[in-house]
């Protein structure tokens, strides 16, 4: 086993490289699932040091394990989650549902991972209903959409005024709380693409026109 103390960025991203990856992260979770690893094999290094750009453990220096200065303990070992993408946000699917009286139905799902690992988007991001007129108006039907984690999906079942079709294009957007990463997913009845209606929405955000709580 390696130790996983001092490991950087630089050593991180050899490993994954040497595996096919561009980079990664050490997987917490993993460690501790698998605690008891760590009590049946000894320690052989620690102090993992990789020049930057390197793309094999090769490349890398180490200190056994007996003489390093911070001695490794049961579930510190190297463990990391690879991937070809740091982050990535999708707006996977929005359902939306209308009624004669204006009471409405949006159903919106999303995922995310950071270095291949499911990000949980419980208490990590919101979502909002837009709707885009023909005009290219944009407004806020719902600020904040609840969520329901057992089912994974924000929902809400507003009032919502009566529109044309023409003047109907249904957004979710979603936003990883406190940061600029969102993504939008479109209602059916939508005519345009989602890169565009993605730009305007950005555009808008970006201005500090468009004001989602």
């Amino acid at each position: 086993l390696a130790c996983r103390i001092g490991i950087g960025r630089d050593e991180l991203d050899t490993l994954c490289k040497s595996m096919g990856y561009k980079t990664g992260t050490i997987m917490e979770d993993y460690v501790r699932e698998f605690y008891d690893l760590s009590s049946k094999t000894k320690y052989g290094v620690s102090e993992m040091k990789c020049p930057e750009g390197s793309s094999s453990p090769s490349d890398c220096s180490y200190t056994a394990h007996n003489s390093a200065p911070v001695p490794c303990i049961r579930g510190e070992a190297v463990t990391v989650s690879c991937s070809n993408e740091h982050f990535q946000l999708t707006a996977t699917e929005f359902a939306t549902r209308v009624h004669r009286r204006g009471h409405a139905m949006f159903r919106c799902s999303a995922t995310a991972s950071r270095f291949g690992m499911k990000l949980d988007l419980k208490d990590n991001a919101v979502a909002s209903a837009l709707n885009r007129k023909q005009n290219g108006e944009i407004t806020v039907l719902v600020d904040k959409l609840p969520y329901r984690g057992r089912r994974g999906y924000w929902v809400a079942r507003p009032y919502i005024k009566l529109m044309s079709s023409l003047d109907r294009c249904f957004i979710c957007l979603v936003r990883i709380t406190d940061t600029n990463h969102i993504d939008i997913a479109l209602s059916d009845d939508c005519r345009l693409k989602k890169e565009q209606i993605l730009t305007e929405v950005q555009d808008l955000l970006d201005r500090n026109v468009l004001k989602i709580g």
